[in-house]
């Protein structure tokens, strides 16, 4: 006597490859085949049924046996030497859909596979054939022997915007490998896969640049540095520039821009960023989340540095490219007027952002 079959699960699968049908059998005589029948859930209409000579409990589907996008209904049945049939198993439901498209594009693939910075909000494109929605996503980092340095938490998204995670701490020149996991809501699971990247960027070592000069005459060395005072003009919300005897300073020295009546500080004079490289110091306190609140112009294009979940941004505009740099400082803590000082060097067009917050 014959046991009636227990389906295992189905799990959402590419039509176009082949697939195995797995289902157990307890007790019963033994088994030499099997007959799987599909029905496609829309219409009740039978699109597989076929039978297979086999010891094993599984069902081999051909590939393009079934159409992706579809959802689909599965029972089968067991055969003994005799030619006798069970009793068709509970009928269970499942989904055929082709692997969703995942593309990292933070990461420079025509540069070494390089990132830029020590601190990087890594973005990943959703694209799915069959137009299937996005349930969840997760990052995974590994590092150079692809050992998993850290699952990121699991986050919720239909995939209609870029897939971010922001990774810190990352080590200059180490090798880590990358992978995005993603999941819909019919089960269809996704992966970029191992992406390996490095990350590069320029370390800090001194607040100014100077340069050395050997006196051989005087037995010494002489130290130049090169700074500029920048000559700000403070203007209305009507374009109009507020005399500077007009200004009104917080303790007699800071002006407060956070003021409705203070649109913007315009440094138009003795100031570029025509040179490729350059450091700058910028001393601030209650800095407004996610706002501009520094724009930095050149013939090429320019710089916008905003404060977000306690780190500084800089976002890097280039005329006549399709080029969007990202950079991102070191995060910190501050408390409600405590002053900052923020760090930018820019180094062969690479920037390097550092924040350290003021007693």
């Amino acid at each position: 006597m014959l046991t009636t079959p227990i389906l295992n699960d189905i799990k959402t699968f590419n039509a176009t490859k082949e697939n195995t049908i797995i289902f157990n059998v307890i007790g019963g005589n033994q088994v030499v085949g099997n007959n799987l029948v599909i029905e496609r859930v829309s219409d009740n209409v039978v699109v597989y049924n076929q039978s297979q000579e086999t010891f094993n409990f599984r069902h081999t589907l051909p590939p393009d046996t079934l159409i992706n996008g579809t959802n689909y209904r599965a029972r089968i049945r067991t055969k003994d030497i005799n030619s006798n049939w069970s009793n068709f198993s509970v009928a269970l439901l499942f989904w055929c859909y082709s692997e969703p498209d995942l593309n990292i594009t933070t990461i420079d693939y025509d540069n070494q596979n390089r990132v830029y910075n020590q601190t990087v909000i890594f973005e990943t494109t959703y694209s799915q054939s069959e137009g299937e929605q996005l349930q969840s996503y997760r990052y995974l980092l590994y590092n150079e022997n692809k050992d998993l340095l850290r699952s990121f938490p699991e986050q919720f998204a239909d995939g209609s915007q870029p897939l971010t995670q922001e990774i810190a701490g990352l080590e200059n020149s180490q090798l880590y490998y990358l992978e995005i996991k993603t999941l819909s809501p019919n089960g269809n699971a996704g992966t970029t896969g191992l992406v390996h990247f490095r990350p590069f960027y320029i370390a800090p070592k001194l607040t100014v640049t100077v340069t050395p000069e050997n006196l051989l005459d005087q037995g010494a060395i002489k130290v130049s540095a090169n700074i500029i005072q920048i000559i700000l003009k403070l203007y209305d919300n009507n374009g109009n520039q507020i005399n500077s005897m007009n200004v009104e300073y917080v303790d007699d020295d800071w002006i407060d821009m956070n003021r409705t009546d203070y649109a913007k500080l315009v440094a138009d004079e003795g100031f570029n960023i025509l040179q490729d490289n350059f450091l700058l110091q910028l001393w601030c306190k209650d800095l407004p989340e996610n706002k501009v609140f520094l724009t930095l112009y050149s013939p090429q294009g320019k710089l916008e540095m905003f404060k977000l979940n306690n780190r500084i941004r800089v976002y890097k505009y280039i005329d006549g490219l399709d080029f969007q740099g990202y950079f991102v400082s070191n995060e910190f803590e501050i408390i409600d007027g405590q002053e900052l000082m923020i760090y930018m060097k820019q180094d062969n067009h690479l920037i390097d952002l550092q924040v350290e917050p003021l007693q």
